[in-house]
């Protein structure tokens, strides 16, 4: 079977190990499909990581990112088992990834992160990021960490915040914590 090839900077972002990392391009440049890979391989080579990848709404989850993550899973050779009581998939080494949309119905400002307060990843991946407002891209933020028993273990997992995103304007969340001259 083909392997996926990357170039230029779809390959420079696979080797980045930057704890936030911005990843714009315009539509159809391949952005979801570098970023899934990168995840899909990081699950792979650590046993028992845990990781989300998310869109904004759960419906953007069912229909583009979990058909695109099943693909990308079947050209790598990657087996998944999805638990969909708990949204995520099961790879056969222990590692997770949790698919699912940020956005919620509530209008509640304690419930705004509802779906995210608790869940211990130690990387995420957001595609489309350009849809959410900067608080909640703010709350990924604090999410970054191992579950309880690698901690237990001792086992530190690389930690890496992602977002994929179509161009944003300079008044936008993202331009303002990811500038043009990476002052930040």
């Amino acid at each position: 079977m083909a392997q996926l090839e990357f170039r230029g900077k779809q390959l420079e972002f696979l080797s980045d190990s930057t704890p936030e990392i911005l990843v714009e391009g315009s539509l159809a440049s391949g952005k979801s499909t570098v970023g899934i890979w990168k995840e899909l391989g990081a699950a792979v080579n650590y046993p028992g990581i845990w990781i989300l990848i998310t869109r904004w709404t759960d419906d953007a989850v069912r229909t583009l990112l979990k058909p695109a993550i099943e693909q990308l899973a079947r050209v790598k050779g990657v087996s998944l088992a999805w638990n969909n009581a708990e949204n995520y998939y099961a790879l056969e080494n222990g590692s997770r990834i949790f698919a699912f949309g940020l956005k919620t119905q509530s209008s509640d400002p304690m419930q705004r992160y509802s779906k995210l307060r608790g869940l211990p990843v130690s990387r995420i991946l957001f595609d489309q990021a350009e849809q959410a407002s900067r608080d909640v891209i703010g709350e990924l933020r604090f999410r970054l960490r191992p579950d309880i028993e690698a901690r237990l273990k001792g086992i530190e997992y690389p930690r890496q915040l992602t977002f994929l995103a179509n161009p944003v304007n300079d008044s936008h969340g993202l331009s303002m914590d990811f500038p043009d001259s990476n002052k930040i």
